[in-house]
């Protein structure tokens, strides 16, 4: 099982945006799997942490051989937690949890997954 885990972490930034430092985190898990007899799998993530405005993307395909379906099951999923929390208190004002899984089986002729995260005041 191919499994691939991104975190990202951003805190006290954003100072030219905001008159008051804003204090976040950002968690992102995302991951794929394909268990078959035949069939082509490929995945791939890209991130830009450059910024104001950081983004992840993370894209898997399951392709059958020539004109034969994959065969077997393929699943793909992205799980996200977001913080933010006031910079006065301390305290966290703001949670968001984001859970998706997505699952075949069988004759597989084309199954895609794409997840893509933006973060920031502007984009």
């Amino acid at each position: 099982m191919k499994l691939v885990t991104l975190a990202i972490l951003l805190a006290a930034g954003l100072v030219l945006c905001t008159p008051v430092a804003a204090d976040y985190a950002s968690l992102l898990q995302s991951g794929s799997s394909f268990d078959g007899s035949q069939g082509s799998f490929s995945s791939g993530i890209g991130a830009n942490f450059v910024g104001t405005n950081p983004s992840v993307s993370y894209d898997t395909v399951v392709n059958g051989i020539g004109s034969a379906p994959a065969i077997g099951n393929a699943k793909a999923y992205l799980n996200g937690n977001f913080m933010d929390s006031s910079t006065i208190s301390g305290l966290t004002s703001k949670y968001i949890s984001y859970h998706q899984k997505v699952t075949v089986s069988g004759k597989i002729y084309e199954f895609q997954f794409s997840a893509h995260y933006h973060s920031g005041m502007f984009f």
